[in-house]
């Protein structure tokens, strides 16, 4: 499914604001980030945001060198979100059997909301959703933002467990 995301501004003077798209999936699942992999040597290589209800020990995420796992638990002790800067324009989700790979675009160089974060992820004990968000820029009057993400379900894939050599022979073939 291919989503074009747009947002038009309706005001007499230019907004800046960027597209923010939301994928809302059932309980029960594990989502899969990629973790940023710039090769930066002595600089930073990634950026990642936390909100204040976040927990760093919650045990609903892995924080593993390839991947971010997020498992979605009725019983979670309430909400949990991140937000990264991702480089490689994808987040799977593992649930009821299937995966959901979810594409966006990435602007290298761009700006982007909450600091520069273009995918955030959010959970509680209901849901998880996962986000991606277009570029944050200045719109002129009657002009509009606009985002593309596509969505594609592959079915009979089971989640291997938090096991990042067997997540990688999955979704490097896939993604």
């Amino acid at each position: 499914v291919e989503l074009y995301h747009s947002i038009q501004n309706i005001g007499a003077w230019p907004q800046k604001f960027a597209p923010w798209c939301l994928s809302v999936l059932s309980a029960g699942g594990t989502e899969v980030i990629p973790m940023p992999d710039r090769k930066t040597h002595l600089l930073h290589n990634r950026k990642i945001t936390l909100w204040d209800y976040t927990k760093m020990n919650d045990s609903r995420v892995y924080w593993g060198d390839k991947y971010i796992t997020l498992t979605q638990d009725k019983n979670g002790d309430g909400s949990f979100k991140i937000g990264l800067d991702s480089q490689h324009g994808w987040a799977a989700y593992f649930n009821h059997g299937d995966l959901l790979i979810k594409h966006f675009d990435v602007i290298e160089g761009a700006e982007y909301p909450d600091d520069g974060m273009n995918f955030e992820t959010y959970t509680n004990p209901l849901f998880l959703e996962m986000e991606s968000l277009g570029v944050y820029s200045s719109i002129e009057p009657d002009d509009c933002a606009t985002h593309h993400e596509s969505l594609e379900i592959v079915p009979d894939i089971k989640f291997p467990g938090i096991d990042e050599d067997k997540l990688g022979a999955i979704l490097d073939k896939l993604v």
